[in-house]
């Protein structure tokens, strides 16, 4: 009895200690793979997301005729993070009482004023950040120009929405954040 026991202890020890697969890889090579996979998911996730949200806006804009707003307003919820919407809502309310057009003088969302039949979006590539934030670095296609820019993502309730709009400018410099500068400006 005592034999067998010792020798179910032994077995157990041997199996959590040294587990390896058929390949003789360990445990912990197997993790990283799988931790690997796990990240391409999200990653891919995050790209179709940010493709998808972008296909919607820019199929609205593009059945307009040229510079006629979509009727459609596409800063709401199921596009942007309650978080942005939070400090969108109080830019306006600043704006509202001020009388004034304020903050938002151009659309973040084709990074202009005008927009043409040429507007389209191109993913550049996607950086996970943590399980819940991703940054998409994209390129607007629209009135003959290009216009690199990084759109900040972050998970909430289950879903990849938009949390920030981050310009990238050509002198590289300085990047600006459409959420750092909203803020700065209610500070005024």
């Amino acid at each position: 009895m005592r034999k067998e026991v010792l020798f179910l202890a032994l077995l157990l020890a041997l199996a959590s200690c040294g587990h390896s697969n058929k390949k003789g890889e360990s445990l912990s090579a197997e993790n990283e793979v799988d931790s690997t996979a796990v990240e391409a998911d999200l990653t891919a996730e995050v790209a179709a997301r940010i493709t998808a949200i972008y296909d919607e806006v820019f199929g609205s804009y593009r059945a307009q005729t040229e510079n006629a707003w979509p009727v459609e307003d596409f800063d709401r919820e199921g596009f942007l993070s309650k978080d942005y919407l939070r400090l969108q809502a109080q830019v306006l309310r600043a704006d509202s009482l001020a009388g004034e057009l304020g903050f938002f003088d151009y659309d973040h969302w084709i990074q202009a004023q005008d927009w043409g039949s040429d507007l389209a979006m191109q993913l550049v590539g996607t950086e996970m950040q943590s399980d819940s934030t991703a940054l998409c670095h994209i390129i607007i296609l629209n009135c003959g120009y290009k216009t690199p820019f990084t759109i900040a993502m972050v998970k909430e309730d289950g879903r990849w929405l938009i949390d920030d709009f981050i310009n990238d400018p050509a002198d590289g410099l300085s990047v600006s954040s459409e959420k750092e500068q909203m803020k700065e400006y209610l500070k005024q």
